[in-house]
């Protein structure tokens, strides 16, 4: 890791140690931690990623320098920019977010239970339970082959 990147890192540690954590959970700083800590790792590769990189340092050096953590509209647009990250790092670099397969799965379990419910029971009741267990299943198996392949954000 250079000196840049520690340096964003001590920032963002520094404004943590000074905000309370009502205002950390606001300020979403431990997803930038992740989010920055990634992008850092695609930035050599990715352009984008580098430009990021210094919208996230100059995004810092902001919150740094408020005082109060009162600006709806800081809040609003330091979160547009992490999600906007967040977005190119799942879409570019196919990395997904925790629980991610779990939700899409569990989804599809309900259609599927649905359908099976409807078919094999004569009712829906019976059939939503099951798929819904075969959907979380399905995608916990997959959030945790994600985990240990490292592509969760």
């Amino acid at each position: 890791m250079n000196e840049r990147v520690k340096k964003i890192f001590d920032t963002l540690n520094e404004i943590k140690s000074n905000v309370s954590n009502r205002d950390q959970h606001r300020l979403k700083l431990e997803k930038m931690e992740r989010v920055l800590k990634r992008v850092h790792s695609f930035s050599s590769d990715c352009p984008e990623c580098e430009k990021y990189l210094n919208e996230l340092e100059t995004c810092l050096h902001e919150i740094q320098a408020m005082k109060t953590i009162q600006d709806k509209e800081m809040l609003k647009h330091h979160s547009k920019k992490l999600h906007l990250i967040t977005a190119h790092l799942q879409k570019k670099h196919k990395l997904v977010t925790e629980g991610y397969y779990m939700s899409v799965f569990m989804s599809v379990g309900v259609a599927i239970g649905v359908a099976l419910g409807l078919s094999a029971f004569d009712n829906i009741g019976m059939g939503i339970p099951i798929g819904i267990g075969i959907g979380i299943a399905i995608g916990a198996g997959m959030d945790a082959d994600a985990k240990k392949k490292g592509l969760v954000l």
